[in-house]
């Protein structure tokens, strides 16, 4: 992705979608560090934390009951269980880069791109898969855009940092006990990878100004 070095922040998939929403409020949040309000939002994240640390609890074996959130999923989050035990399976992964795509820490100065991996499948001989929780319900009918991006987000860190288009990219809605899972291509990666771009010199643009306007509805 070719962006400039003065950047205004180390962007991730939820900041990145902030600012697609409306540059004001991901400038109030991300670069004017304004406090949010507690409230709802907070019990929510709240919550997410508690449900991602209960999967991560259980696939790690830290566990023998299966969460309720992941019954529907039993099958599949058991299969997780068993490969975490050969060691090709990663949880709660937290991947921080720099601009030339070197590793770097999560809060460093030189610190570009960070995501947030739930689950992490290398498989030895074949491609590799990512999996995403998700505590809400999944999006309706004509509304998965947002979804699909943020798999073809991930895909594309993987496909970038390690050569290889991942076989499958799921994201798991606990909500509503839905699966959502695509298998990317190339092509798919490069026009995620061509939007990214628009976005980051949109950021770009905006930092260079101070101009951060809201979007009008």
């Amino acid at each position: 992705v070719n962006v400039s070095a003065n950047k205004a922040l180390a962007w991730s998939f939820s900041r990145l979608t902030d600012f697609e929403k409306c540059p004001a409020m991901a400038h109030a949040k991300f670069v004017a560090k304004r406090p949010e309000p507690a409230g709802m939002e907070r019990k929510h994240a709240d919550r997410g934390l508690a449900v991602h640390k209960e999967a991560e609890d259980y696939v790690q074996g830290k566990t023998d009951t299966l969460p309720d959130s992941l019954k529907k999923f039993a099958d599949l989050v058991n299969w997780y269980k068993e490969l975490y035990a050969t060691g090709i399976v990663e949880v709660e992964q937290d991947w921080a880069y720099d601009l030339d795509w070197q590793p770097t820490g999560w809060f460093d100065d030189n610190c570009w791109a960070r995501i947030k991996l739930d689950l992490f499948i290398k498989h030895p001989d074949l491609p590799w898969e990512v999996v995403d929780y998700k505590t809400g319900r999944s999006p309706g009918e004509g509304w998965e855009a947002k979804a699909l991006f943020q798999m073809r987000f991930y895909g594309l860190i993987l496909w970038r940092l390690h050569g290889q288009v991942p076989a499958r990219l799921q994201l798991l809605y606990l909500g509503n006990q839905e699966r959502l899972a695509i298998d990317p291509t190339e092509a798919e990666l490069r026009a995620t990878e061509a939007k990214l771009e628009a976005l980051w010199a949109a950021i770009d643009r905006a930092t260079a100004s101070g101009d951060w306007q809201p979007n009008r509805s």
